[in-house]
């Protein structure tokens, strides 16, 4: 697909303990468009949905921001529903919004009712999940 320098593309995430899934995610996503907005889920958001993140939302953002792939990104407090969603697009009007995994067809619908919805699978390997139990087995067991 063509990286056209006037296209936007949006994708969100929680991007806790970020790891090389997470930049091949945004580079990926970044691929589809000329410019890339990262929309970073609050801590309460992700705690709603996921769990509490390791790292305080302000740190995720940072590091988010800091990725070469990466043009814009914020933090929004909002949960996913349609509504936050089409704001979303209101207020960018992107071209293409990439979604990776399974899930959300009813909050993604403002995007997929638009031809712009992107859906692509979550890579295997290294998680955030993954990670956490990492560490948990590790030094949960006194282990060195």
């Amino acid at each position: 697909m063509p990286n056209h320098p006037d296209t936007i593309v949006i994708t969100h995430g929680v991007f806790d303990l970020l790891h090389s899934n997470h930049i091949e995610a945004l580079r990926v996503a970044k691929s589809f468009g000329g410019r890339l907005i990262v929309v970073v889920h609050s801590d309460a958001v992700a705690a709603a949905y996921k769990r509490l993140p390791v790292l305080p939302e302000d740190e995720r953002l940072k590091q988010v921001q800091s990725i070469r792939h990466v043009d814009a990104a914020f933090i929004d407090r909002r949960r996913e529903t349609p509504e936050m969603q089409e704001d979303t697009f209101q207020q960018f009007h992107a071209d293409h919004y990439v979604y990776f995994g399974q899930g959300l067809e009813a909050e993604l619908d403002p995007w997929a009712r638009r031809g712009l919805l992107r859906r692509l699978p979550y890579h295997d390997g290294i998680s955030t999940s993954v990670i956490i139990e990492s560490v948990r087995l590790r030094y949960g067991e006194g282990a060195a």
